[in-house]
């Protein structure tokens, strides 16, 4: 089963983190429930759209994608309030050439960004798939971004 484009990004990823997580065994709802305290019927329901009598809490949506490691609830509920998701990644400490690598990472991601824009402005018009094209190359691009930043932050003087 998949869902009618009816509902929101939001109904449907959270509809599609329970449904589509597998562990290779076990899938979707049976495996999740328990997780949040729930039977597996329970939690169809709540990430249902079409049922108004049960609703995925916040809480238990912070527990779903951290099990699954899927974010797509999270990334549509920034999408809804026009905000980004970006992913950050561990503060260990870091080397010198491995600093350099996430500058360089950054800057070709950059490039790259730069490059798919210059694509999407050629021919005068924007195509959504382009945007679409843009919006995630650019994303990718803030998200070496960020890496990068958080492996400097590793090397401020006095602390730890």
């Amino acid at each position: 089963m998949s869902l009618d484009n009816g509902f929101t990004a939001l109904d449907q990823a959270a509809w599609a983190t329970v449904h589509e997580y597998s562990n290779g065994h076990q899938q979707g709802a049976p495996l999740l429930a328990p997780l949040v305290g729930k039977t597996p019927a329970t939690l169809c329901n709540e990430v249902n759209p079409a049922v108004t009598t049960h609703k995925l809490g916040v809480a238990d949506a912070v527990m779903l994608m951290h099990a699954t490691r899927d974010y797509r609830i999270l990334q549509a509920c920034a999408q809804t309030l026009h905000h980004l998701v970006i992913a950050l990644p561990d503060f260990a400490p870091v080397s010198d050439v491995e600093l350099l690598n996430k500058f360089a990472g950054w800057q070709s991601a950059l490039g790259v960004t730069c490059h798919v824009i210059q694509q999407a402005l050629e021919d005068g018009e924007i195509t959504r798939a382009e945007l679409d094209d843009v919006r995630g190359r650019a994303q990718d691009h803030m998200q070496r971004f960020f890496e990068f930043l958080s492996r400097m932050e590793t090397l401020v003087e006095g602390e730890a």
